[in-house]
């Protein structure tokens, strides 16, 4: 599961500055859960250098700037949070795999939904409608936050720049002006709609192209209007199929007369009616393979396979005509360990025993004559 950007804890940020032919010099800054980042140096430096820092909560990123010449910097980072994988990793982080992109949308927080689907409608894919609750711009203020026909004043806390700077030595700090929030201005006035925020809710619908083969649990993100939310696949359970990753399993039921004659026998399939050969002698449990009847892979043009469990389905009642042809059938069988219900032995073990007594017979008979 994927789990809010807003969540992740960055550790640490490393960054290394060089000029020219001074030498390499380490500033290592470390974000709390507040937000808050101290920062120290790890050697003395002779030029200036300013670091503009602002609460990860925000959204903002941590640069260093020289006040002399041009630098070089990198930065490195390390999360601790715990994700079920490197995939919903990149999705929570609102990144491609080949680079992190806008550092500033990494920790935006975006709208989770949960969409509940069949298992046929996850296998297949589907168009599905959803509704929700996204920030739209204020209608009343045109999200500028203030009251339509009021004035803001300059801010003159950070002179309008939204920034306010800290000197600490040696080198500067740049942070959010605490007092206007980084937007250059102060409202006195707030809009009565959106209290300021310049933003209110609005209900939408939106039409979600649900992608054929999306698992139980799987997280995808979409576009709704200028803002993402990400939208989680809760597929319910199919009372005739079995899923093991693109490929299904299902059971089909034939008779006694098919399974030691053998036929066909048509079995429900994901996408039509399955016609398939039973052979002759098929034993209970016996699997047979429907290759490419299964679910599609994920941007493949690829499916998975049919596995169709054979069970013999034995009847409760029988006529008399069954009941006596397999009674004919059951004194003819031959490897049987036990005993039959209404089956005495068969002709050829009852003529074994005639045959024996008689043998036993004219032994004796023949002994008593030679001693008559």
């Amino acid at each position: 599961m994927a789990s809010s950007a807003a969540r992740l804890t960055t550790r640490w940020l490393t960054a290394s500055v060089s000029s020219g032919y001074r030498s390499g010099r380490f500033l290592i800054i470390s974000s709390g859960n507040g937000g808050v980042c101290p920062a120290t140096i790890s050697q003395t430096h002779r030029a200036g250098t300013a670091v503009s820092l602002s609460s990860w909560t925000r959204g903002n990123a941590v640069t260093l700037r020289e006040l002399t010449g041009g630098i070089s910097y990198c930065c490195s980072f390390h999360s601790s949070s715990r994700l079920a994988n490197k995939q919903d990793l990149y999705e929570v982080l609102g990144v491609s795999r080949m680079g992190f992109g806008n550092i500033n949308s990494m920790f935006e927080e975006r709208p989770e939904f949960v969409m509940e689907l069949t298992f046929s409608e996850a296998a297949k894919g589907v168009n599905k409608e959803l509704s929700v609750n996204i920030d739209d711009t204020c209608q009343r203020c045109d999200g500028r936050g203030n009251e339509p026909g009021t004035k803001v004043s300059h801010c003159h806390y950070c002179n309008g720049t939204g920034m306010e700077s800290i000197s600490t030595g040696p080198f500067m700090m740049r942070s959010t002006c605490r007092r206007c929030g980084g937007k250059g201005s102060i409202i006195n006035t707030p809009c009565a709609l959106c209290r300021g925020s310049g933003q209110t809710k609005k209900r939408q619908t939106v039409t979600v192209p649900v992608p054929a083969g999306v698992d139980n649990g799987q997280t995808v993100r979409m576009s709704v209007g200028t803002k993402e939310i990400l939208i989680t696949f809760r597929v319910q359970r199919s009372p005739v199929f079995r899923r093991s990753g693109v490929d299904i399993h299902s059971d089909a039921f034939i008779s006694i007369a098919q399974a030691v004659l053998g036929g066909t026998a048509t079995t429900q399939g994901l996408y039509e009616t399955i016609s398939i050969v039973i052979p002759a002698g098929c034993q209970a449990d016996q699997i047979i393979r429907l290759q490419g009847k299964g679910i599609r892979r994920i941007n493949s043009y690829s499916y998975g396979d049919h596995y169709v469990h054979i069970k013999i389905k034995v009847p409760k009642k029988l006529t008399r005509r069954q009941r006596s042809l397999l009674l004919s059938y059951a004194e003819e069988e031959t490897e049987v360990q036990g005993t039959v219900s209404g089956v005495s032995p068969s002709g050829e073990e009852e003529q074994d025993k005639q045959k024996e007594k008689e043998e036993e017979g004219g032994f004796f008979s023949k002994l008593k004559k030679m001693f008559s």
